[in-house]
C-alpha cells in the first residue's frame, strides 16, 4: 500500500503519527545505561517491521551501524474452504473424500483441525486437510485453521452434508390377492390344472437411506402373462397381477430385487411349483361318531356337540391350509323323522376338538 518502506513520524496526523516519512525520523529514547521508548502509536496494520537503534554522544556523533530488531505484526486469521458441494449430499454407497483448502498470506497456516460429527473442533480434535469417510453414516464437517501467529480462524461448517449407505436393504415377500397359488418361503406353489393368478407384496426396510423399489421380474413362459416391472415410492411394493391359463409350463427360477436410495441392493429367489394334487388322509370323531366318507349317523338333543378325535389331513405340495366340518340340518316331520339334503354347506374350520354349536331347526 502507500505506507510500505515508509518511516513512522511522530509529527503526522496532527501529533498522532502515521508511516508517511521517506527518509528516517529519529525519536529520542530516555535512560542512562538502559534506553526506552514508549512508541507513540498502536495503529499498526500487518506488516513487517524493522526497529533500528542508534547510539549518539554528547557532541553528536551517532554510530555508523544501529542496532536493529525486525518482526512482524499479523492479527488476520487464515481462511479455509472445502469441497464437499462438489461431493453432493445425495445418498451414496461409496465412500467419499473431503478436501479442506486453507490460506494464510501472513505467518502461514499452520495447522488445520475438524470433527465430522457436527460437534465444534478444538485444538485436541483431529488435524489435517483431507478427510477420508469410509463407514455408513450422515457426515457433517466443522472445520478451522490456525497460523504461525497463533490467530485462529472461526468455526466453519461445510455447506454440505456428507450421506454414505453401504449396507443393502432387507425384504419381507408376501402374496397380496391371490388365486390359486402360495407362497411358501422362496417357493411359489400354483394350482396348474386351472388358471389362476396372483400378486406379489414385497416390504423393503432400510434403516439408513430407507428403500427406494422393488423390480419385479418377467415371465414369458408358456401359459404364463408378465412384464418385468419396476415399482417406486413408498413401502410397500406390489406386483401387477402374474397369471397363468391351466396347464401351462413351469417356470424357472425368478430374482426380485429390493433397492435402496443409494442404490443398494438385495435380491430373493423365487421357484416355481405345480401343486395339484389335493391333501390326503384325515380322521374326524363328531359327537362320538368316526367321520366317513360314505357318511356317518348320530343323535344329538342338547344343540351342541363335541369333535373328539382329530387328525389333520397331509399335503406333500404347498401344505395344508384348512380342515372344515361341513354338515346339514332338516326340519323334523311329526313322527320325529327328517331328511338333509346333500349340499353339504354351512362350513366350520375345525383345528382341534373343541366343542362346536348346533342350532336345531324346529319342527
Amino acid at each position: 500500500g502507500a505506507n510500505v518502506n515508509k518511516y513512522f513520524d511522530p509529527a503526522a496526523n496532527g501529533g498522532t503519527g502515521a508511516f508517511s516519512s521517506s527518509s528516517e525520523v529519529l525519536m529520542l529514547a530516555s535512560g542512562t545505561t538502559n534506553w526506552s521508548l514508549d512508541f507513540p502509536s498502536s495503529n499498526f496494520t500487518d506488516a513487517n517491521y524493522t526497529f533500528r537503534a542508534y547510539a549518539v554522544d554528547n557532541v553528536g556523533n551517532y554510530t555508523t551501524t544501529p542496532a536493529s530488531s525486525s518482526f512482524r505484526i499479523e492479527t488476520t486469521p487464515p481462511t479455509t474452504t472445502d469441497n464437499t458441494a462438489s461431493i453432493g449430499s445425495a445418498w451414496r454407497n461409496t465412500s467419499a473424500t473431503v478436501t479442506l483448502t486453507p490460506s494464510d498470506t501472513g505467518s502461514g497456516v499452520a495447522s488445520t483441525y475438524y470433527t465430522t460429527d457436527g460437534s465444534t473442533p478444538t485444538t485436541s480434535s483431529t488435524q489435517g486437510t483431507s478427510i477420508s469417510l469410509t463407514n455408513t453414516g450422515v457426515y457433517t464437517i466443522k472445520y478451522f485453521s490456525v497460523d504461525n501467529a497463533g490467530n485462529q480462524e472461526p468455526v466453519e461448517t461445510a455447506s454440505t452434508q456428507i450421506r454414505i449407505d453401504k449396507a443393502v436393504p432387507t425384504s419381507s415377500l408376501a402374496l397380496g390377492s391371490a388365486t390359486g397359488a402360495h407362497l411358501s418361503g422362496s417357493t411359489l406353489y400354483y394350482k396348474g390344472n386351472a388358471s389362476g393368478s396372483f400378486t406379489f407384496v414385497n416390504s423393503v426396510t432400510d434403516g439408513d437411506s430407507g428403500p427406494a423399489s422393488t423390480t419385479f421380474p418377467a415371465i414369458s413362459t408358456t401359459g404364463w402373462t408378465h412384464n418385468a416391472e419396476t415399482v417406486s415410492g413408498a413401502s410397500p411394493y406390489t406386483s401387477n397381477a402374474y397369471s397363468w391359463n391351466a396347464a401351462p409350463s413351469n417356470p424357472s427360477s425368478k430374482t426380485i430385487t429390493s433397492t435402496d436410495l443409494a442404490a443398494n441392493t438385495s435380491t430373493r429367489s423365487i421357484t416355481f411349483t405345480s401343486d395339484n394334487n389335493a391333501p390326503t388322509g384325515g380322521a374326524v370323531t363328531v359327537n362320538g361318531t368316526a367321520a366317513s366318507t360314505a357318511g356317518s349317523t348320530s343323535v344329538n338333543t342338547s344343540g351342541s356337540f363335541s369333535i373328539t378325535t382329530l387328525t389333520q389331513h397331509t399335503d406333500s405340495g404347498s401344505g395344508l391350509d384348512s380342515s372344515s366340518l361341513v354338515r346339514e340340518e332338516a326340519a323334523l316331520n311329526a313322527d320325529g323323522t327328517g331328511t338333509c339334503s346333500s349340499t353339504w354347506t354351512n362350513p366350520t374350520t375345525i383345528s382341534g376338538a373343541t366343542p362346536i354349536s348346533q342350532n336345531p331347526t324346529s319342527g
